[in-house]
């Protein structure tokens, strides 16, 4: 049984009808994105709330069914690869242990910025501006450094953990069109390489430790505390920076602990199924928060809501937004144990002077 669909129309090999679709997909959300920024400025109250409360919850489910059209598409890697179409940069290669770096850097900084959305970026759009102005300014300076997706798509940028972790049983595999070919620009390049395998050989544990221990274990538990701080509007102390980090930390401390607990008492050929089961732990914790917050049904009345029709539901629809998403995340879980993981895109040519 294949893990995910070929789509025909967007083969290995793409046409030049087909990559035109594609581009003019990645002027879209690149436009999209630029859009979002211009909002935060001029309309900063709609540029937050569509950003933080309408793309972000979008995001998880578009990282665990198509990471694949997300890797084509994303706005910061289309940015990040400008200086590399236009021969601008310097094209350093990343050996294992500059990729252990960056990839390292990557998880510090998720951690670090969304705990930071509570008492800045959920309610201040200027301040969202900045993080994003960082975000484009670092997408580029690796983009220029390192060849093709070595630095940012596959390194240092934060969504990229979140994108092995959740995006382990893909439902399709698309064309790479942000790569003209494949300068093997990386070691096990993760857009080609089933993703929840880790780097192999002697100098593998650091990748085994990440992807396959330490963020899957540290992920779940991280997103549950990060729900029960609310946002702080207005002035706050410094112990309400304290209680931003403690509790997801905590959290993801827990799970990691629970994690390795499992880890050792499961039979070794049932050990790849841990990081899935916890990937579905995850994402599904995240929606069990986030879609009643969304339509004003969330523990902190205000927060992360989108609009608020908490008068017009019933009492029992938040239950059954509850049993949704268990039951989706189940579901989800199962399909993952009678499929093999697969790659989020087909590997394009190989570029001849690696021949």
């Amino acid at each position: 049984m294949e893990s995910a669909v070929d789509l025909d129309w967007f083969g290995k090999e793409p046409s030049q009808g087909v990559r035109k679709i594609w581009r003019a997909l990645q002027v879209l959300f690149f436009g999209l994105g630029v859009g979002l920024l211009v909002l935060l400025g001029i309309k900063p109250k709609l540029g937050l709330n569509l950003f933080w409360n309408l793309w972000i919850p979008l995001a998880p489910a578009l990282l665990l069914l198509i990471p694949g059209f997300w890797r084509n598409v994303c706005p910061l890697a289309t940015g990040s690869l400008i200086p590399r179409r236009f021969s601008l940069a310097l094209g350093l290669r990343a050996g294992r242990l500059t990729m252990g770096f960056f990839r390292g850097l990557g998880v510090l900084a998720l951690l670090i910025i969304v705990p930071l959305r509570h008492p800045f970026f959920d309610h201040d759009a200027s301040l969202t501006l900045l993080l994003f102005a960082l975000l484009i300014f670092s997408a580029l300076v690796f983009g220029m450094v390192f060849e093709w997706k070595a630095g940012w798509c596959a390194g240092a940028c934060p969504i990229h953990p979140v994108e092995r972790l959740y995006g382990k049983r893909s439902l399709a595999q698309f064309s790479n069109v942000q790569c003209d070919h494949c300068a093997s620009c990386v070691p096990r390049c993760p857009d080609s390489i089933p993703n929840d395998r880790p780097f192999r050989g002697k100098r593998s544990g650091f990748f085994q430790f990440l992807d396959g221990a330490f963020f899957p274990g540290f992920f779940p538990g991280f997103i549950w505390g990060w729900f029960q701080v609310p946002n702080f509007l207005g002035h706050w102390i410094w112990g309400d920076l304290v209680s931003t980090y403690s509790y997801p930390l905590l959290g993801g401390l827990f799970t990691l602990f629970l994690f390795s607990v499992l880890l050792a008492l499961i039979p070794q050929q049932r050990r790849p199924l841990l990081p899935l089961f916890f990937a579905n732990i995850a994402i599904g914790c995240y929606y069990w928060f986030r879609i009643p917050a969304l339509f004003g049904m969330g523990p902190y009345p205000g927060d992360g809501m989108l609009i608020n029709l908490k008068a017009s539901f019933p009492g029992w629809i938040e239950p059954l937004i509850h049993l949704g998403v268990f039951l989706l995340m189940l579901l989800w879980f199962l399909r993952g144990i009678q499929r093999k993981s697969s790659s989020w895109l087909h590997r394009p040519r190989i570029s001849s002077t690696l021949r």
